[in-house]
């Protein structure tokens, strides 16, 4: 049998809710018979990171032949450093922020506590974070 090259995005608040988001989706699209190309066949992932001033886009084209069609998935956080369109709607916040007037500013501020307990109110659930897994997968 062959290998096909993959790539997917999934988001959760860890790698691991991602992941298995990713290959859940990918098991209803694909089937369970195996031999998808897809990352249904890929039973764990392995983090890897950008090199500085490198994009997500260059990385996956950079390390995805290194993929072993049976070893675990690449998984690359997208973040504002590798991510250009991140980066964009992160300076267009701030921008906003800026000229936010104070009491909206108070309130931003007000969310982005670490213990939003410390006043009165409940916990924020755990921030989405976004991935991409991609590599070699059965064929």
């Amino acid at each position: 049998m062959g290998a096909m090259d993959f790539s997917v995005g999934a988001t959760g608040s860890t790698p691991e809710e991602a992941f298995r988001s990713a290959v859940e989706e990918a098991l209803y699209r694909y089937g369970h018979d195996g031999y998808t190309g897809s990352i249904a066949e890929k039973s764990s992932f392995e983090m890897v990171r950008a090199e500085p001033g490198e994009t997500a886009s260059a990385t996956v084209r950079r390390l995805i032949e290194d993929n072993d069609k049976w070893g675990p998935a690449y998984a690359l956080e997208l973040t504002e450093e590798n991510n250009p369109k991140m980066r964009e709607e992160a300076e267009k916040e701030r921008e906003a922020l800026k000229s936010a007037t104070t009491r909206e500013r108070a309130l931003s501020l007000l969310g982005a506590l670490t213990d939003p307990t410390e006043i009165g109110l409940p916990p924020a659930p755990p921030k989405e974070r976004t991935f991409v897994f991609f590599g070699l997968a059965s064929s």
